[in-house]
């Protein structure tokens, strides 16, 4: 999917948004990098130039886990967008979750 075209759903997705819905776009079949690379050098004409893997590095990812089991989500107009959903929490749940989010302070004398 190129850029255009998922900025593109975000927009219609923020045009049909009414409840501050979780929407889900769908970015069509996962693609390799190494393809995407090599497509990209072969599209520019350019001759010799060398692939180097270099592996991952910290807090690079190998795979994107993506939400597309579109038997789960509901419909839209647009065949490319759905909507997640959810359950709303009510004030007990919220607040103990946000506890969790609450982290000591420590005071560093330098």
């Amino acid at each position: 999917m190129t850029i255009s075209e998922a900025s593109q759903l975000v927009l219609q997705s923020g045009a049909i948004a009414s409840n501050g819905e979780l929407f889900v776009l769908d970015m069509g079949p996962p693609v390799k990098i190494m393809d995407l690379a090599e497509n990209m050098i072969r599209l520019s004409g350019v001759q010799g130039i060398e692939i180097i893997e270099t592996g991952l590095r910290p807090g690079e990812k190998l795979y994107e886990e993506l939400l597309v089991k579109t038997e789960e989500l509901d419909k839209t107009d647009n065949s490319m967008i759905f909507i997640e959903r959810d359950t709303a929490l009510n004030k007990e749940e919220i607040y103990k979750k946000s506890k969790f989010l609450e982290m000591p302070v420590i005071q560093v004398m330098i």
